[in-house]
C-alpha cells in the first residue's frame, strides 16, 4: 500500500474516534471565548486556558482551516485576537521583565477589517438571529475598547472562539452550518482522478503544510510542493503535476498532523536522532489497531520497567511465529506502517516508508534485539535505538551525551536496519570503535553492538554471548590477553593512575605486533609482586589463563586489525573483564534456586 493511501485511509479511523477534525478543518489551540448576547452587545472576554503542571494551556479544537503565507487571510468564525478584534500587540520591558500590551498598528486594521469583510458577505441577508447579533457586533466594535474595558492582556496572542447568546441558545460562531458548509466548499472547481483514491474530486492545488517535524519551520513543511517551474512538466501548475483529491491532500496531511502532535506515553511518533518517525496499525476494529501500536512504540521507546520489557518480549515472540498472543483481538497479519520525515528547506523529506505485518514488524524488532545480547546486560530492558545512537555521541562538559550532537544520518540507518531485519551500518561500528579510542570506555553497550555488527556479516566465526574459552577467533582472544594483562598490573601495581587501557588499548587493538611484545616484558615482575602481598594462588591463576590463552594464538602475532578484528578484540576485552561478574551472578542464581528447592 502506498504512504498517502495509508494515510487516507487512518484518517477515518482517527475521524471516527474524534481524534481528527471535519473536513477543511484543523486542530488548532483556542485560548479565549469572545461572549456576545442576542443583541449585539459585548459580554466577556473569557480565559478557557486549563492548568498543566500549573501553567495555563490554550485547549486544542477543530476549528476551520486555513492556509497562511505572509499575506491577510482571515479564518471562518474564529481567528487570532488581532483578526476578530483588530488588536495587535508588541512587547515592553518593565522593572526588567518583558509584557504583552495591546497595539493598534495598520495591519492589525487591515486584518481586522478582511475579517469583518469576509464575514458580511458571507451572512449577508441572513434571517439567523445568531449570525445577525454577531454582524451587530463588528458593527459596533472599536478596537480601542479593548483597553477600556480593560481586557486580559494575555489574550493578544491567542485564538478566540466565538460564543454568541447564553444558556440553551449559545453557539459557537465556527460550528454553525453557514459557516462548516463554507469551510467544506472545494476551493478548486478543477475535477480530477485522484492519484491516491482513485476517486474524482476537486484538484487540490497546494496541500496543507504538515507541523511537528522536528527541524522543520514553525509553520510547517510539504511533502507535496511544486514551488519552481524546473518541478513541473507538459505546461502545468501545481498540484496538475501530480493530481490528487483536495479531499485525499486534507485526510493524508490531517492524519499525518494528528499523529505528529501527540505527546505523552501513548504517543505514535518519536525522534530517533534527525528523524521523526510515525507509526500506526490497520486493523477491522480500533481496539487491535490499539494494541499493535503499543508494541510498535515498545520499540520504538522501549520501557525502563524490566517486567514491563519482558511481557513486550513474549507479545512479540508469538507474533514473530504467527501464534495468538495475550491480546484477544492482536492478528499476527495485521497491517503496520512507518513512516520516517526529515526537513529539507520547505520540504519535507521520506527517509523512510515500511508497510508491512505486525508478525514480520516484531520478528526483525526482536531479531534486532537478540544480536546485541551480551554478558553481563548493557540494558536494564531491552535496547533502544536512540541508546544505541548516544554511544556514538561525545560527552558535553557535564558529562552527558546529547541526541542532538548524534551523527544525523546514523540514527536514520540504524532505525531502517531494524525495520528490514538488514545489518546495521558498518560506520556505526567505526563510530564506536572511534569513540573508544578516544575515551577507552569499553562498557556493555559498545561491545554488544560491536558483537552484533560483526555476527551479522562476517564470514568467519561468530562471537559469543559470554567469554568463550573455546573461540579460537586471533583478535578477540587478544582482547582476552590484554584484559588479563590489565588486570594482572592493577593487582600488582593499586595505586596507579593510569592502566595500560589509558594508554595502549587503542593501539594493541589496531597494531597488536607492535604492542603486545612491550606488555609482556612486565608479566613475570607483575606476577612476582602479586605473589609477595600474598595472593599466590591468583597469581597461578592468572598464569594459567595467560597460557590458555596464548595457546589459542599463532606463533606470529599480526601486524595489522582490520576495523572488524577491532570489534572481536574489543568484544574479547569485554568478556574477559566481565567473566567474574557473570560467574558470581550465576553462582548467586544457582543459591537462590537451591534455597527456593529447599523451602518448597
Amino acid at each position: 500500500m502506498t504512504m498517502m493511501r495509508a494515510l487516507n485511509d487512518l484518517y477515518g479511523r482517527l475521524f471516527e474516534a474524534g481524534e481528527a477534525p471535519d473536513f477543511n478543518h484543523s486542530m488548532e489551540y483556542v485560548g479565549y471565548s469572545l461572549e456576545i448576547d442576542m443583541d449585539g452587545n459585548f459580554l466577556r472576554l473569557t480565559d478557557i486556558r486549563s492548568l498543566k503542571d500549573g501553567d495555563p494551556r490554550p485547549v486544542r479544537k477543530p476549528i476551520p482551516a486555513v492556509q497562511r503565507t505572509s499575506g491577510v487571510l482571515p479564518r471562518l468564525g474564529c481567528d487570532y485576537l488581532t483578526y476578530v478584534l483588530g488588536v495587535g500587540f508588541k512587547e515592553e520591558k518593565e522593572g526588567g521583565t518583558k509584557r504583552i500590551v495591546p497595539d493598534f498598528n495598520a495591519k492589525a486594521a487591515e486584518k481586522h477589517a478582511a475579517f469583518v469583510e469576509r464575514h458580511r458577505e458571507l451572512f449577508e441577508g441572513t434571517n439567523d438571529p445568531h449570525l445577525a447579533a454577531f454582524l451587530r457586533f463588528m458593527e459596533s466594535w472599536e478596537p480601542e475598547q479593548f483597553v477600556s474595558r480593560e481586557l486580559d492582556n494575555d489574550a493578544l496572542v491567542h485564538t478566540l472562539q466565538i460564543e454568541i447568546g447564553e444558556g440553551d441558545d449559545r453557539i459557537l460562531l465556527h460550528e454553525c452550518p453557514v459557516i462548516v458548509a463554507e469551510a467544506k466548499k472545494p476551493s478548486n472547481e478543477q475535477l480530477v482522478r485522484c492519484l491516491v483514491t482513485g476517486e474524482e474530486g476537486p484538484l487540490a492545488r497546494t496541500h496543507l503544510p504538515i507541523k511537528g517535524v522536528w527541524g522543520s519551520k514553525s509553520m510547517g513543511a510539504s511533502i507535496v510542493t511544486f514551488n519552481q517551474s524546473s518541478f513541473c512538466s507538459y505546461g502545468k501548475d501545481q498540484g496538475e503535476n501530480a493530481p490528487i483529491s483536495e479531499k485525499a491532500a486534507f485526510n493524508y496531511v490531517t492524519a499525518l498532523n494528528t499523529l505528529l502532535a501527540e505527546r505523552g506515553e501513548q504517543r505514535r511518533n518519536a525522534l530517533v536522532g534527525d528523524t521523526t518517525t510515525v507509526f500506526w496499525a490497520k486493523a477491522p476494529e480500533a481496539e487491535a489497531a490499539d494494541e499493535c501500536e503499543w508494541i510498535m512504540s515498545a520499540v520504538m521507546d522501549p520501557p525502563t520497567d524490566a517486567d514491563e520489557a519482558s511481557k513486550v518480549r513474549e507479545t512479540m515472540r508469538k507474533l514473530a511465529k504467527g501464534q495468538p498472543s495475550d491480546f484477544s483481538k492482536l492478528d499476527p497479519e495485521t497491517e503496520v506502517f512507518l513512516l520516517g520525515l526529515t526537513p529539507n528547506s520547505a520540504r519535507l523529506v521520506v527517509r523512510f516508508w515500511f508497510p508491512g505485518t505486525v508478525s514480520e514488524f516484531s520478528k526483525n524488532a526482536l531479531k534486532f534485539w537478540e544480536e546485541l545480547t551480551i554478558e553481563p546486560e548493557g540494558w536494564t530492558s531491552v535496547p533502544a535505538i536512540w541508546s544505541i545512537v548516544l554511544e556514538t555521541v561525545v560527552p558535553d562538559k557535564d558529562g552527558k551525551r546529547k541526541m542532538s550532537s548524534a551523527d544525523p544520518m546514523l540514527a536514520g540507518e540504524i532505525l531502517k536496519s531494524v525495520l528490514t531485519g538488514n545489518p546495521l551500518p558498518r560506520s556505526l561500528l567505526s563510530q564506536i570503535i572511534m569513540r573508544i579510542n578516544k575515551d577507552r570506555d569499553v562498557n556493555a553497550r559498545r561491545a554488544a553492538i560491536c558483537r552484533a555488527i560483526i555476527n551479522q556479516t562476517t564470514r568467519k566465526e561468530k562471537l559469543p554471548v559470554s567469554l568463550d574459552p573455546t573461540c579460537t577467533d586471533e583478535a578477540y582472544l587478544l582482547g582476552r590477553l590484554f584484559a588479563l594483562l590489565e588486570d594482572i598490573q592493577i593487582k600488582a601495581l593499586p595505586t596507579l593512575n593510569a592502566t595500560i587501557r589509558d594508554k595502549f588499548f587503542s593501539s594493541a587493538a589496531a597494531t597488536p605486533a607492535r604492542i603486545f611484545p612491550q606488555l609482556e616484558r612486565n608479566i613475570s615482575h607483575h606476577l612476582n609482586l602479586i605473589r609477595r602481598g600474598g595472593s599466590g594462588h591468583l597469581a597461578n591463576w592468572f598464569d594459567r589463563q595467560i597460557t590458555e590463552v596464548k595457546g589459542g594464538l599463532g606463533p606470529s602475532m599480526p601486524r595489522i586489525f582490520a576495523l572488524e578484528d577491532q570489534g572481536r578484540f574489543t568484544t574479547g576485552y569485554y568478556h574477559q573483564k566481565a567473566d567474574k561478574l557473570v560467574r558470581k551472578a550465576a553462582k548467586r542464581a544457582a543459591e537462590q534456586a537451591e534455597q527456593e528447592k529447599e523451602t518448597a
